[in-house]
């Protein structure tokens, strides 16, 4: 399975987009998915949070051979790297990779954001509603063109 996560700002409000799609080997869609958040911590942990929520909705679902992807090349830098983190954000980080012990595989990699567009546009949508959404296997109808282009790029 693939993951792919984004993470949203809204600096003018402190508020905080998560957006989590999951795709079986040929792309189509498993679970897709947004969660708003109030706080006022770095892009980066932004990042990082949609990342943990991502792998804790595969570990729900049962998936225990996982690809995550973001387009966050220092993140994934970060979480392949096997020395300690000593970022502010060096928790998440850490947090992240307590999750990797869930998974029987897992990898981390970058995907430029023409490969990204549905989590980041699930992402935009939760910080305007500040809900938090999940769709199995039928997406909604507003992310069907995105999904079908980044599946061409995946």
């Amino acid at each position: 399975m693939k993951i792919n996560v984004d993470g949203a700002v809204n600096l003018l409000f402190g508020f905080r987009g998560l957006g989590v799609v999951i795709r079986d080997n040929m792309g189509d869609l498993m679970m897709a998915g947004y969660k708003g958040i109030h706080g006022m911590f770095s892009p980066k942990a932004t990042e990082l949070y949609a990342a943990i929520l991502g792998l804790q909705i595969a570990r729900q679902l049962g998936h225990l051979s996982v690809i995550l992807e973001m387009d966050a090349k220092e993140i994934i830098m970060n979480l392949q790297s096997f020395e300690d983190s000593w970022l502010v954000e060096g928790v998440l980080v850490d947090e992240v990779k307590g999750l990797f012990n869930h998974f029987t595989h897992i990898s981390c990699q970058f995907a430029p954001r023409e490969c990204n567009q549905v989590a980041h546009l699930l992402a935009k949508q939760a910080l305007l509603t500040q809900d938090f959404k999940v769709w199995l296997e039928d997406g909604p109808l507003w992310i069907s063109d995105v999904l079908a282009s980044d599946k061409l790029f995946s």
